[in-house]
């Protein structure tokens, strides 16, 4: 197991930065000033593209998706953020925690949050990534931190969004 420390932002969708990065963005800046000796790094899946699982051991894959992996086993916790699509999160995401090993985020903490046209979009990303997070054996963050679209172009942060 790696020596694990820092915060990961994982930035779940294959889509150009948006509302959703502006949101982890803000959540980037929160936790640098909040604990300004822990390491924050951000994983954009659309800036690192990782190759589809396909039973494959993780050493058969490229470097790209091997050191996405990688990031997320050194990372003490991970922040994961997604859009809402079709009521799920992205397949860019579920692709890389089919590629990762249980034991990157077995007893690691693991925050979401979502980004959805409503505020009660996030729902979908909420019971069905939190069921894949429980699988894999993370640890369960109190709530999730939804963000909705109309919130977004406001120029609201995510401060300012109710939690369920």
């Amino acid at each position: 197991m790696a020596d694990r420390s820092g915060l990961l932002i994982l930035v779940g969708a294959a889509t150009p930065p948006g509302r959703l990065a502006a949101a982890l963005a803000t959540a980037v800046e929160a936790a640098r000033a909040g604990h300004p000796d822990i390491a924050v790094e951000i994983l954009n899946l659309a800036e690192n593209p990782v190759e589809i699982c396909d039973g494959r051991s993780l050493d058969a894959y490229g470097q790209p998706t091997r050191e996405a992996v990688a990031r997320i086993d050194r990372a003490a916790a991970v922040l994961i953020g997604a859009p809402v699509y079709r009521a799920s999160y992205p397949g860019v995401l579920k692709n890389l925690l089919d590629v990762t090993p249980v034991e990157a985020l077995q007893n690691k903490p693991v925050g979401i949050v979502a980004m959805g046209g409503s505020p009660h979009h996030y729902l979908g990303v909420d019971t069905q990534l939190r069921q894949v997070l429980g699988w894999f054996g993370a640890l369960d963050p109190a709530s999730v931190l939804p963000q909705s679209h109309a919130a977004a172009d406001k120029g609201s942060s995510t401060k300012n969004c109710q939690h369920d």
